[in-house]
């Protein structure tokens, strides 16, 4: 025990917050829906098997369509469709490494086919084919569906007020969303099947992003005189640099977390160390931001009468940045200026159109460059309501699982430090629906909450 967990402060800080309905929400263990399993999510789940089956044989019938351009993406298809376990297992790599394949233009967007999302069709046919549920029970399933349910009711809303520009923008961002939630519901149903085969999946390709961008530091695409040159702007990662910045975040908080075990140790600080060579090189403000606000949730996790101790931090730093160095950022011709005028002018129909907004895919999400903004002008205060709720529920289930000393406990400390960093980085970009960034978190997260505890030294930590 340290001086400040030992500290009145701390004491008195602990007894104003108990009892607090609040507090005994986010610490008491989430419910399980097998003690329940008479639940309406797990209905609800039941009830749109067949919609997501029939979209899987949909995509997978127009991808064997064009089996002449895109071989490599009909092939991943039908690979994850015979080898589910390894379709899961090869998502992460192809959320970061995968190009994408131009297609058509539709509604003004150039829509593109990228392998992670071949993967995810040759799932759902598999799902098909089998006659099986995806997912395994859990009730934040039934979240994700809130969310996905309150952005298909903006888009409704917004088809009726005429503030859509078109109905083919609003599908493929309600595309986006379903996909980035299938990603988290396969990686839970075969978390058990991945065992410790999991951990690689997710963490190379990763390091090979890492090393990729010390390369590119030292080999860059071309001369910079005159600007910093920004590593994953250009070539194969055309303008990824803020997205892989995110990973690294993630990557970093999950390096740190595995290097508490023995058995993780090499491979924790390797990936540490690439991430943090990796994040150095894109040169992203916000991800530094978030890379601080995760390693404070990982020492959290840890230390929980820290709390106190952080919040003083935070309040400090923000009366610090709130002076002379937000005068500086905030003055035009920034980005933040840039930023906070968008903001204003996205928040400026709120008053019009308050509850469901002007509708998902209203305007481009790199308008905003903010997921609170973006969620809370296009699907309204319903569905920014919708995403807290479901981002909440699913921080409190890694909350629980991070307080085992094993495997899956280090996972979840992992996750969990990475959500609350990517929740800052939101601040200053999309994250929520951005593949690069949201995909891996969302899989991370899955997998970390699916696998089975180890039988050796799993004890629950002291907090």
């Amino acid at each position: 025990m340290n001086v400040f967990e030992g500290s009145r402060a701390a004491g008195l800080a602990g007894r104003l917050i108990q009892g607090s309905v609040l507090a005994g929400w986010w610490l008491w263990p989430p419910s399980s829906i097998q003690a329940a399993p008479n639940a309406w999510c797990l209905k609800t789940l039941h009830a749109h098997t067949g919609v997501l089956q029939a979209l899987g044989l949909t995509g997978v019938v127009l991808l064997m369509l064009a089996l002449p351009l895109y071989p490599a993406c009909a092939a991943a298809v039908l690979l994850a469709a015979a080898y589910p376990i390894l379709g899961v297992a090869l998502l992460p790599a192809a959320l970061l490494w995968s190009p994408r394949i131009e297609v058509f233009g539709w509604s003004g967007e150039n829509v593109f086919v990228r392998l992670d999302q071949c993967l995810v069709l040759g799932l759902l046919l598999h799902a098909a084919l089998t006659k099986r549920l995806l997912p395994r029970d859990t009730p934040l399933l039934a979240w994700q569906a809130l969310f996905l349910c309150a952005c298909a009711a903006s888009v409704t809303a917004g088809l009726l007020q005429d503030t859509l520009p078109s109905v083919g923008l609003a599908g493929l961002y309600l595309g986006q969303l379903l996909h980035l939630a299938i990603l988290f519901a396969a990686a839970y149903a075969f978390a058990p099947r991945l065992g410790r085969w999991g951990v690689y999946a997710f963490v190379l390709p990763i390091i090979a992003a890492g090393a990729y961008g010390l390369a590119e530091q030292h080999n860059p695409y071309m001369h910079a005189e005159t600007f910093a040159y920004r590593t994953f702007e250009r070539g194969w990662f055309d303008g990824q640099a803020n997205h892989f910045a995110g990973v690294f975040v993630l990557a970093s908080a999950m390096g740190l977390a595995l290097a508490a075990l023995p058995r993780w140790r090499a491979l924790g600080i390797a990936t540490v160390v690439l991430s943090i060579l990796g994040l150095a090189g894109t040169h992203s403000r916000e991800g530094v931001v978030a890379l601080g606000a995760a390693l404070a949730c990982l020492a959290l996790i840890r230390w929980p009468r820290l709390w106190l101790l952080a919040a003083l931090a935070a309040l400090a730093a923000a009366i610090h940045v709130s002076g002379e160095p937000w005068h500086r950022a905030s003055m035009p011709g920034g980005s933040l200026f840039d930023r906070l005028l968008a903001w204003k002018a996205g928040l400026s129909t709120l008053g019009q159109f308050p509850l469901l907004g002007l509708g998902l895919g209203a305007r481009h999400r790199s308008y905003y460059d903010n997921q609170y903004v973006f969620l809370l002008a296009e699907c309204g205060a319903m569905g920014l309501a919708a995403f807290a709720a479901w981002w909440a529920c699913l921080g409190r289930a890694l909350r629980h699982g991070a307080a085992w000393d094993s495997l899956r406990g280090v996972l979840c400390a992992g996750a969990l430090a990475g959500l609350g960093g990517m929740a800052v980085q939101g601040m200053a970009a999309s994250c929520c629906i951005i593949t690069v960034i949201a995909g891996p978190l969302y899989w991370l997260s899955g997998y970390a909450l699916g696998l089975e505890e180890e039988n050796e030294n799993f004890r629950p930590r002291n907090t």
